[in-house]
């Protein structure tokens, strides 16, 4: 009931944020880097921020077992690096930011959570874990910034956000821990609520505030949640639940630095390299499947149907640790046909969207 509560929150709050966002200029115009047609405003992450304090205040006075427990341990050092990488993105959506400051904020919110709420390597030595808090935050940050790559056509994101909770919602259940479902399920209920209002045609847009703040307590959850694995099986799990974001992530640096590793040199490669993975583009797998003649509807199904695939590949192999060999074979050929059919593995192609390498002359 208080997830039901959470979404008619996140879906109330959309249209005050829309106005918001106009009155602020904070809209998303149309340009060729761009899919929609129309001005859309980019503050939702506000409308799913609020959502998320309204659920947790309601927590207070019908479940309040469930709120002594989400403001009591470590909560609140996930909902204060939450709120951190929400604020930057916030900030991002009305004055842009240096990537620099972005990154650093990410990353000692990111710090802040492996180190204080993910249950990293219980029962290990001090190296051990400072090695895996170092490899978390990382993964934790590329996460947050996967979910803002794939934030490009209505309701992916969203989308998305909603099939991983679903999925770590799952992993919850049969592993009992009640405060980290009831966590995830007011998450998963705020996205739900906003997705109403994000889906096909939308009427407002998550923003970097909203994206960020997604990928970050998605990704903070999973790594909390799937403590009661295996290290091998807990880092498969991972991979398997939030491979959308990342397979978008690795794509971006890999094509971007295509070009520059192939014509530059010495000193200037690494000031070009930086150049190149902070210069946004039009090559996202979205605006492949676009490109290829997919509707917007088409293309967001195919991008979701592909992300529910290997999430519940990931549930499997933590109710069935047997079949971690078998899985991470089918998710390795899923994620190589769908890359192969999107014209990334040809290196001719990386970095030039489809319809520019039909036309361009054989060699």
């Amino acid at each position: 009931m208080l997830a039901i509560a959470t979404g008619i929150a996140a879906w109330s709050l959309a249209a005050p944020a829309a106005s918001l966002a106009r009155a602020l200029g904070a809209i998303d115009r149309p340009e060729p880097r761009r899919v929609n047609l129309a001005p859309i405003p980019r503050l939702g992450g506000l409308a799913v921020f609020g959502a998320l304090i309204w659920g947790l205040l309601l927590s207070a006075s019908f479940n309040r077992p469930l709120f002594i427990s989400l403001i009591g341990a470590q909560w609140p050092t996930l909902a204060l690096a939450a709120t951190a990488v929400f604020g930057v993105g916030l900030i991002d959506d009305l004055r842009s930011l240096p990537i620099a400051i972005r990154l650093l904020v990410e990353g000692l919110a990111a710090a802040a959570v492996c180190l204080l709420f993910v249950q990293l390597c219980p029962g290990r030595g001090w190296l051990d874990t400072c090695a895996l808090a170092i490899l978390s935050t990382g993964w934790l940050v590329a996460v947050s910034n996967g979910s803002n790559l794939i934030d490009g056509l209505d309701g992916l994101a969203a989308g998305v956000a909603i099939i991983e909770l679903s999925a770590l919602g799952a992993l919850a259940t049969f592993s009992r821990q009640p405060v980290e479902l009831s966590a995830t399920a007011l998450l998963a209920g705020a996205w739900v609520g906003f997705w109403l209002r994000n889906r096909y045609p939308a009427t407002i847009f998550a923003g970097d505030s909203g994206a960020l703040l997604a990928g970050f307590a998605v990704g903070a959850l999973a790594l909390r949640i799937s403590s009661f694995c295996s290290p091998w099986v807990r880092l498969e799990i991972l991979l398997l639940i939030m491979a959308y974001p990342l397979l978008e992530v690795l794509l971006t640096i890999a094509r971007r630095a295509w070009p520059v590793l192939a014509e530059a040199s010495g000193r200037r490669r690494g000031r070009q390299l930086v150049a190149a993975w902070c210069r946004p583009d039009r090559d996202h797998i979205h605006h492949r499947l676009i490109d290829r003649g997919l509707s917007h509807r088409a293309a967001v199904r195919r991008c979701q149907l592909r992300c529910a695939l290997l999430a519940a590949l990931g549930v499997l192999v933590a109710g069935w640790p047997t079949l971690a060999v078998p899985a991470a074979m089918a998710a390795l050929l899923l994620i190589a046909h769908f890359v192969y059919r999107l014209g990334y593995l040809a290196s001719w192609t990386i970095g030039v969207p489809p319809t520019a390498a039909k036309s361009a002359p054989a060699k």
